[in-house]
C-alpha cells in the first residue's frame, strides 16, 4: 500500500471546479443568486481562491444543468427560464419522480422511512417559520428529501 504525500491531499482542478458548481448550485437553488445575476470568472475564481479555467469548468458544469446561460462575448449568467420552460421542467420532474416514488418504496426500509419522515418534518418547521433565510432552508430540506428519495430508488 503507498503513502499519501501532503500534497496529494490538495483538490485536483476537477475537484474544485465540481465543488464551485456545487456551491453555485446550491446558491441558485436557494435564490441567493437570482435569475439574470452575472457569474464572471475572475469574481468567481477570485472569491474561491482558483483560477478562471477551474471557473470555466463549473460554469460549463452548470450550463449543461440548464442553471447557467453562457453568452459568447457577454460572459455566463444565472439562467432565467421561461414560464413555458418552467412549467415543462416541472412536468418533466412530476413524471420522473413517480416512477422513483414507486421504486423507493418498493425498496426502503425502515431506516429509510424514519430518514423521510426527518426530512419532511424539517422542511414543515421550515415552511413555518418566516423569512428570507428559513425560505432558502425550506427549499433546500425540500431537495435534500428529493435527492434521499432518489437515493432509496
Amino acid at each position: 500500500m503507498t503513502q499519501t504525500t501532503p500534497e496529494e491531499l490538495h483538490f485536483q482542478p476537477d475537484d474544485r471546479a465540481m465543488a464551485i458548481r456545487d456551491q453555485l448550485r446550491d446558491a441558485i437553488v436557494e435564490h441567493r443568486l437570482v435569475p439574470g445575476t452575472k457569474l464572471s470568472e475572475a469574481e468567481v475564481g477570485k472569491l474561491f481562491d482558483v483560477s478562471r479555467t477551474v471557473v470555466r469548468a463549473a460554469l460549463q458544469s452548470l450550463s449543461f444543468e440548464g442553471l447557467v446561460r453562457a453568452e459568447r462575448n457577454r460572459g455566463a449568467f444565472v439562467a432565467s427560464p421561461s414560464p413555458e420552460e418552467a412549467r415543462q421542467l416541472f412536468e418533466a420532474r412530476r413524471q420522473i419522480e413517480a416512477g422513483i416514488a414507486r421504486i423507493a418504496a418498493e425498496r426502503a426500509r425502515h431506516a429509510d422511512f424514519m430518514r423521510f419522515d426527518a426530512c419532511l418534518e424539517e422542511e414543515t418547521r421550515l415552511l413555518q417559520e418566516r423569512g428570507p433565510a428559513s425560505r432558502r432552508a425550506a427549499i433546500r430540506a425540500s431537495g435534500e428529501f428529493h435527492i434521499l428519495l432518489a437515493e432509496v430508488a
